[in-house]
C-alpha cells in the first residue's frame, strides 16, 4: 500500500460488508489452556484475524489479541500471507506445550508448537498450496 492510499482504496473487498463476511474458529488445547483462533474470510481470502485463550493471565490474552490486530492490518494492506505464516510458523513456548489441532474437513491432527504456531497454521488453510 502506497503511503496516499487508505486502507479501503487497498483492499479490494469491503470488509465493512458483514453480509459478505464468513467466520471459523478452531480450537487448539495446549496444557495452559484452550486457544480459540477466528479467521473470517470474504471469498477464500482472510480479512480479520481474532485471538482468544480460554484459561490465561492478562499479559497472554492481550498479547494475542494483539498479534491478531496486528495480522488483520497486514491482511487488510494487502500484504503476503506466506511471510505472515513463515514468521509465525514453528515458534514454540517450551517443551511442555503442545497441542494438536485438525484440518477443516479432515480427521487429519495436527501438532501445534505455541499458539503462535497454532496461528500460523490456521492461516496456511488460506495460502494456495505453493506458497506455503
Amino acid at each position: 500500500m502506497k503511503n496516499s492510499q487508505s486502507a479501503e482504496e487497498c483492499c479490494e473487498f469491503d470488509v465493512t460488508d458483514v453480509s459478505q463476511v464468513k467466520g471459523f474458529t478452531r480450537k487448539v488445547s495446549f496444557g495452559c489452556g484452550n486457544v480459540y483462533v477466528t479467521v473470517n474470510e470474504i471469498s477464500l481470502r482472510p480479512v480479520r484475524v481474532f485471538v482468544k485463550v480460554g484459561k490465561a493471565g492478562c499479559c497472554q490474552r492481550v498479547l494475542l489479541e494483539a498479534i491478531g490486530r496486528l495480522l488483520t492490518i497486514m491482511l487488510e494492506r494487502g500484504d503476503p500471507l506466506n511471510r505472515m505464516i513463515h514468521t509465525l510458523m514453528g515458534i514454540r513456548c517450551g517443551e511442555t506445550s503442545v497441542g494438536s489441532t485438525r484440518h477443516r474437513g479432515s480427521d487429519r491432527a495436527e501438532t501445534c508448537y505455541s499458539c503462535i504456531d497454532a496461528i500460523a497454521k490456521e492461516l496456511r488453510e488460506y495460502a494456495p498450496p505453493e506458497d506455503v
